[in-house]
C-alpha cells in the first residue's frame, strides 16, 4: 500500500511541477505499464502514479479555469455574497474574503461567475466582520503577483486558497450582520476576545496559537522568532495537535469510567478525534494542522480496530491526503518543513534514539533541517536546540491552558488572564534574550542545486544509524552548504535584476565586489513597500548586507517609496539623488560624475536639473565595453532630446517613465537603437503602460521587449564572450503564469 501512495504522490508532483511536460510524463508512465507486461506488480504502481497525474492536471485545470477572463480585467460587478475567513484591518482599510452568491457584469454580458474573492475596502464607514452578508459593487481583475527571486509569491498564494479574482469595494451595503452560524465565526469570535483581553504585544502570539492567525505578530516578533528557531512554535502542527489531542483522550477515559460506558473502548478515540478536529478547525487547516490530524487519524483508527499501522505508512498517507485536498501546497516552504520534521523524527525513532534525551533529538534536528531551511530562509539559528529545549514544554503547557481559557470565558471568567499573560511576557523576553547573545543567528546565500542536494544526502546520513566515520562524512557534506559564496564574476562582468515591483522601478546591479541599487520601488498603502517583499529577500538570497552605491532617480514615491525600509536593513556607503534628503548626505547625480568599479564604468549622463521631478531623474549609463545599460529613470522627451548627442550602440534600455507616451521619442529610440528593452511596468495599471505607441516605435528599431508585468523580474548578465537576458519566468516557470 506505502509503494502505491509514493507512486500517487510522485504523479501529483511531477503534475505540479512539470506541466509544460505532461506528454512527457503520459510516455513514462506508459512505458511503466509495458514493463509491467512482465512485472506485474509495476502495473499497480504505474496505474497510482498516473492516477497522481491526472488528478494534479485536473486540479490545475479546474482552477485556472475558475478565473477571471483576461477579457474582463478592470470590470466593474455587483455582487452578494457572504465575508468568509478572518478579515484583515489595514491601516487603510479591510482586506477580506467574499464568498460570491450572485454576480452580475455592470457594463455587457458575459457567462462568467466568480466563486471566490479577495476584496479591499479602502476608508470604510464600518467594520468588516466573518459571517456578514453584503451587497457590493466593486471592480475585479485577475490574481496577479509580483514575481521575483526569492520574493513572496501573491499569485501562488491566491491560487492556494482559490481566489478566482482580486479588486477592491467601490460601494458596500450591509444585508446581514451575521449570516455565517456559530461555527463559520468562531475563529473571529475568538481573535476579537483576545485582542480585547491582552495588549497587542500579546496578542499576536495568542492569536496564532490559537486559531493560527498570525497577521497580528510585529515584524519584530517574526524576526525574533526566525532568529531563534522558534518559527514553528507559533505555527499549529503537531506538537499542538497531539497536545489538545491527549487532553481529549483523557477526557475519554473518564468518560468511560462513568456509569453505563464502563468497557466500552470507544470514547477515548472518538473524543481525541473530535479534539483534534476541532483544533484543527480552529487553526484554519494549515498544512502543518492538516498533517498532524492525518497522520492522528490513522493511528487512531487503526488503534480502534485494534490493527497496527507503521510510522511511515502513516505519514505516506497524511501526504497523499494533504495533496489530494491541495496539491499546490508543494510550494509552501511549511509544507516541506512540516513532513520533513517527522521524516527525521521517525528516522531517529527507528534507529533507536527515541528514548534518548530531548537535547539530543534537538541537537540532531538543527543539522537535519539545515538545507531546508537555509534553501528556504537563508539562515540558521545557531541557538535553536537551546531555545525549542526550554520553549517546547512551555507552550505544551501554554496551548492547553489558553484553550481552557476560552470555555470559561463562556461562562464570564477571567481566572487564566494573569496566568497566560505573565507565560506569553515570560516567552518573549526569554527569546529577546536569547536573540541578544552573540552568534545566535547566521545568514547564508541561498544554495544551488548541487549543493542543496549534497547537503540533503548529508543530513540524511547523519540521522541514519551508520558507524562514526559516516557520521563525519555527513558533516562535510554539509559544509558547502554554510561557505560563502565567492562571486563568480571575472573583472569587467556585472549582473543585473530589474525587478518586478507593480508600477515603480527597482534595479540592483552586482559587480565582483560590489552592489549597485536604482531606485527601490514604490511605497504600499499598508505601510509595507516593494522593498520588503520584492528586493529584500534577494538581497537577502545572496547574503548582501552592505550597498555601496544607491541611486535614487528622482523624489516619486513609486520609485523612492522603499527607501526608509531600505535604511531599517542597509546603510549606503554612498548616495546619489536628484532632491534634497533629510538627515542624509547625499551627493546630486549629476552630467560627468563617473567611476570605474571592477572593470564596469559607471557614469550619469544626466540628472538634478529641471523644474519637474521627472526631468531631474538621475540617467544612468553602465558599460563593460561588451555590454551597456542605460537607466532612464521618468525623463519626458525633452530631457531625452539633450541625451542624443550622446548616443551610442546600446545593449540594454529600460524605457523611460514605465514606458509612456510622452517620453521614449521616436528621435531618441532612433539614436541609441537598443537591442534589448524592459518596460517596468504594473501589471493592469490604469496608465496604460508600456503604451502601444511606444511598443510600436521599439519595434521599428528591431529592440526585443520585456516588461516586468507580464514577464517578472528581467535578469541580465554581461560578460566579455556576451550579453545575456533572461525572464524570471523562463528561468522558473509556474503554471499558473
Amino acid at each position: 500500500m506505502r509503494s502505491w501512495m509514493i507512486s500517487y504522490v510522485a504523479g501529483i508532483l511531477c503534475a505540479l511541477t512539470l506541466t509544460q511536460y505532461i506528454p512527457l510524463s503520459g510516455c513514462i508512465f506508459i512505458s511503466l505499464l509495458v514493463v509491467g507486461r512482465w512485472h506485474p506488480g509495476c502495473i499497480l504502481y504505474a496505474i497510482a502514479g498516473l492516477l497522481g497525474v491526472l488528478w494534479g492536471a485536473c486540479w490545475i485545470s479546474w482552477q485556472l479555469q475558475a478565473q477571471l477572463p483576461e477579457t474582463l480585467n478592470r470590470s466593474d460587478w455587483q455582487l452578494t455574497g457572504i465575508v468568509t475567513g478572518l478579515p484583515e484591518r489595514t491601516d487603510t482599510g479591510f482586506r477580506f474574503d467574499f464568498r460570491v452568491q450572485s454576480a452580475r457584469l455592470l457594463s455587457g454580458d458575459h457567462s462568467y461567475q466568480p466563486q471566490k474573492l479577495r476584496l479591499s475596502w479602502y476608508q470604510p464607514d464600518q467594520a468588516v466582520r466573518a459571517g456578514m452578508e453584503l451587497q457590493i459593487r466593486a471592480r475585479l481583475k485577475r490574481p496577479h503577483g509580483q514575481y521575483n527571486p526569492r520574493g513572496f509569491d501573491y499569485e501562488q498564494w491566491l491560487l492556494a486558497r482559490h481566489i478566482d479574482a482580486t479588486g477592491y469595494v467601490k460601494s458596500l451595503e450591509v444585508m446581514t450582520r451575521d449570516q455565517a452560524g456559530f461555527w463559520p465565526g468562531l475563529r473571529a469570535r475568538v481573535n476579537q476576545q483576545l485582542a480585547q483581553r491582552y495588549s497587542a504585544d500579546l496578542t499576536g502570539l495568542l492569536q496564532a496559537l490559537t486559531t493560527g492567525t498570525r497577521s497580528a505578530l510585529a515584524t519584530q516578533q517574526w524576526q525574533l522568532l526566525q532568529q531563534t528557531g522558534t518559527l514553528h512554535l507559533a505555527v499549529i502542527s503537531g506538537m499542538h495537535i497531539g497536545l489538545i489531542a491527549c487532553v481529549g483522550w483523557w477526557l475519554g477515559r473518564l468518560w468511560g469510567c462513568l456509569p453505563g460506558f464502563q468497557g466500552q473502548r470507544w470514547p477515548p478515540y472518538v473524543l481525541a478525534m473530535l479534539a483534534a478536529f476541532f483544533y484543527l478547525y480552529l487553526s484554519g487547516f494549515g498544512i502543518p494542522a492538516q498533517r498532524a490530524f492525518f497522520m492522528f487519524a490513522v493511528l487512531v483508527l487503526a488503534g480502534w480496530r485494534l490493527r497496527v499501522v507503521d510510522h511511515w505508512t502513516r505519514w505516506w498517507m497524511a501526504l497523499a491526503v494533504v495533496l489530494t485536498l491541495s496539491p499546490i501546497a508543494i510550494y509552501n516552504p511549511g509544507f516541506w518543513l512540516s513532513f520533513a520534521v517527522v521524516a527525521v523524527l521517525i528516522t531517529l525513532y527507528q534507529a533507536g534514539s527515541a528514548g534518548s534525551r530531548l537535547w539530543r533529538i534537538q541537537l540532531l534536528l538543527l543539522p537535519a533541517l539545515m538545507p531546508l531551511t537555509v534553501m528556504f530562509f537563508t539562515g540558521v539559528a545557531w541557538v535553536a536546540p537551546l531555545a525549542n529545549l526550554l520553549a517546547i514544554p512551555w507552550i505544551s503547557v501554554l496551548v492547553p491552558l489558553l484553550l481552557l481559557d476560552q470555555l470559561l470565558s463562556l461562562l464570564g471568567i477571567a481566572l487564566l488572564n494573569p496566568v497566560i499573560a505573565g507565560m506569553a511576557e515570560v516567552s518573549w523576553f526569554f527569546l529577546a534574550w536569547l536573540a541578544q547573545l552573540p552568534g545566535t543567528y547566521q545568514s547564508f546565500p541561498a544554495p544551488g542545486i548541487p549543493v542543496l542536494l549534497v547537503a540533503i544526502a548529508g543530513a540524511g546520513l547523519l540521522i541514519l544509524p551508520v558507524g562514526y566515520r559516516y557520521k563525519a562524512l555527513a558533516l562535510l557534506m554539509l559544509l558547502p552548504l554554510l561557505m560563502p559564496k565567492h562571486g563568480f564574476k571575472a573583472t569587467g562582468e556585472y549582473e543585473v535584476w530589474v525587478f518586478d515591483v507593480g508600477q515603480g522601478l527597482a534595479v540592483w546591479v552586482s559587480t565582483r565586489s560590489s552592489s549597485l541599487l536604482y531606485d527601490l520601488g514604490p511605497a504600499y498603502r499598508s505601510g509595507t513597500s516593494a522593498f520588503d517583499w520584492s528586493v529584500l529577500p534577494a538581497l537577502q538570497s545572496r547574503n548582501v548586507k552592505t550597498v555601496e552605491t544607491l541611486v535614487l532617480s528622482h523624489n516619486d514615491s513609486d520609485h523612492a517609496g522603499g527607501y526608509q525600509a531600505f535604511l531599517q536593513h542597509i546603510e549606503p556607503q554612498t548616495l546619489y539623488a536628484s532632491y534634497p534628503l533629510e538627515a542624509r548626505e547625499a551627493q546630486h547625480c549629476r552630467t560627468g560624475i563617473n567611476w570605474l568599479q571592477d572593470g564596469v564604468q559607471f557614469r550619469f549622463l544626466a540628472g538634478s536639473e529641471g523644474e519637474k521631478d521627472n526631468e531631474r531623474s538621475c540617467v544612468l549609463l553602465i558599460d563593460n565595453g561588451r555590454c551597456s545599460l542605460l537607466l532612464t529613470g521618468d525623463i519626458d522627451q525633452s530631457v531625452e532630446a539633450g541625451l542624443m548627442p550622446l548616443a551610442a550602440p546600446l545593449t540594454w534600455m529600460l524605457s523611460s517613465h514605465h514606458g509612456s507616451r510622452y517620453s521614449n521619442g521616436q528621435g531618441f529610440i532612433d539614436r541609441w537603437r537598443p537591442e534589448v528593452v524592459i518596460h517596468s511596468a504594473g501589471y493592469g495599471n490604469p496608465y496604460n503602460h508600456p503604451h502601444p505607441d511606444v511598443l510600436n516605435r521599439f519595434e521599428q528599431v528591431g529592440a526585443r521587449q520585456w516588461s516586468t508585468a507580464t514577464d517578472g523580474a528581467i535578469h541580465l548578465r554581461a560578460t566579455e564572450e556576451k550579453c545575456q537576458t533572461q525572464s524570471l519566468n523562463s528561468q522558473q516557470p509556474r503554471f499558473w503564469r
